[in-house]
């Protein structure tokens, strides 16, 4: 068996773990009310982009293999998909993917962002593969637009720029991802 098939198969299954783990600690934390939604959400938004730097580990030498960094984005689209559509007689008063990647519990909501960040995930992964533009939406994506709202609306309350938007909040998106594309492109373009 081509040893790059089994790295990369490997490394794809530890990464899709991992986003469980990462849904089941903001469950518990969620519950516990140790913190509110919308950071809850930014820290999943940030958390899932993160696990986007395992591309550096991926054995490039594999062919096709390597496209298997998309599985747990293909897996958590799916679950978004059947999540949104799914009904149940017995309703679960908790359900971990609909508390934390939404923001008033309406499964309608995973069809927005959750399933727009996977596709992303899913294009900067196929197509943008360790490329700079893949690097450049990666980093805005996770960290400037993850940290963008926590900080704006911490902070931002004063310097109001459009609607709900500050000043803040724009700042750190463009700083922080900054930062984010940095790393990115450190760690996943060989040019």
């Amino acid at each position: 068996m081509n040893s790059a098939l089994v790295q990369n198969t490997i490394l794809s299954l530890v990464t899709t773990s991992l986003t469980f783990a990462v849904v089941f600690l903001l469950n518990h934390l969620n519950k516990t009310k140790s913190i509110t939604n919308e950071v809850l959400r930014k820290m999943l938004h940030i958390g899932a982009g993160t696990l986007y730097l395992a591309i550096y580990f991926y054995n490039d030498h594999g062919q096709f293999s390597k496209y298997l960094n998309i599985f747990p984005n293909l897996l958590w689209i799916c679950i978004l998909i059947w999540k949104s559509q799914y009904y149940s007689s017995t309703h679960h008063p908790h359900d971990p993917v609909l508390d934390i990647m939404t923001r008033n519990q309406h499964k309608s909501e995973l069809l927005y962002g959750p399933l727009f960040f996977n596709s992303v995930v899913v294009i900067c992964g196929t197509i943008f593969y360790k490329t700079m533009p893949g690097s450049l939406i990666m980093g805005l994506l996770t960290w400037g637009d993850g940290l963008a709202a926590v900080i704006g609306v911490r902070y931002g309350s004063q310097r109001k720029i459009y609607g709900s938007k500050s000043l803040d909040g724009l700042l750190t998106f463009f700083i922080v991802g900054r930062m984010g594309l940095t790393t990115l492109k450190v760690l996943t373009v060989h040019d």
